[in-house]
């Protein structure tokens, strides 16, 4: 069983408009020859900063069409910390984790991210991701209390929140088992608040701080996969972004949605009933992110932006 070298990949095509991105080249692997099925991969790190980056491994079985093979068993130059240079060295264990596969479409790719923690009020601990020059939250808000440290209400019961003008919070389906991997859902009213949900230095994103991530990493129509992670994805997807967007679901004036699309709020309003917000969801096989509005009283995710 042979493994085939993949060309050049990065985590995002760096231009000189973004050359602050870090840079993975020069990408280059080996499998061992002493029938181990160690593959041993090697990359160039670069960045302006000088600051350590998270380093993800990718895998392909079908020549890159979809990345979705094993490939957890890495030790080496991989995972949080790792330093800039050259000659950059990864060791993965092909067989740990497919032990029952072969062929000879294989494709590895290396991706370089920004990583960083923000902590809630409530002391949840949140990691973070740098896309472009933005940093932004890479999970969804769990928070129940403003900054402050007032309440923010817990609605549970759907003919309350049907008639919601005020910020409140809900768990998916009502069920706090949800809360770890989806977060909690907001309405509009309790993202604007004045009380201010985001810790100090963060804030929901406005609907052009949403456009500057979407067209960074390539514009509405190609962005959602980069976005997206998960199984519960009715397309392939990448994560190549770090923003781990995970189909995870809103509350409307009616139901809980299914687990299906991701829905977050902008701190701008529409109109008096209806507030801007940015989607992610699968139409006609492609994962689309695109900005738009919704009414105030639905419940959806928040995600939040660090202050420049």
């Amino acid at each position: 069983m042979k493994i085939k070298l993949i060309t050049l990949m990065f985590i995002i095509t760096v231009t000189a408009l973004f050359a602050q991105a870090p840079v993975v080249s020069n990408v280059r692997f080996e499998q061992r020859t002493d029938g181990s099925l160690i593959v041993d991969i090697y990359f160039d790190l670069s960045d302006d900063d000088g600051e350590t980056k998270e380093i993800v491994v990718e895998a392909s079985a079908d020549n890159g069409a979809t990345w979705t093979l094993a490939c957890t068993s890495l030790t080496g130059d991989v995972g949080q910390g790792v330093a800039l240079g050259t000659s950059k060295h990864a060791v993965w264990d092909f067989f740990a984790d497919n032990p029952n596969v072969s062929g000879d479409a294989y494709f590895v790719r290396v991706n370089a991210l920004e990583t960083g923690t923000m902590t809630d009020y409530d002391g949840n601990v949140y990691q973070t991701v740098k896309i472009g020059t933005q940093w932004w939250m890479a999970e969804n808000l769990k928070v129940t209390h403003y900054r402050d440290g007032f309440d923010i209400p817990h609605v549970m019961d759907q003919a309350d929140w049907s008639k919601l003008t005020i910020g409140a919070y809900c768990n998916y389906d009502n069920d706090t088992d949800y809360v770890s991997t989806y977060g909690r859902l907001y309405t509009w009213y309790a993202a604007t608040h004045a009380r201010n949900l985001a810790p100090e230095g963060w804030h929901v994103p406005t609907e052009a701080e949403w456009l500057t991530m979407i067209n960074y990493l390539g514009g509405e129509d190609a962005v959602g996969e980069k976005l997206a992670s998960g199984s519960n994805w009715s397309v392939d997807v990448t994560n190549e972004s770090g923003f781990t967007a995970l189909a995870c679901g809103i509350r409307n004036p009616i139901e809980f949605y299914e687990l299906f699309f991701s829905s977050y709020w902008s701190s701008l309003a529409l109109d008096s009933d209806n507030g801007k917000s940015m989607i992610i969801s699968p139409e006609r096989g492609i994962l689309y992110a695109s900005c738009g509005s919704q009414t105030k009283i639905y419940g959806y995710s928040v995600r939040l932006v660090r202050n420049n």
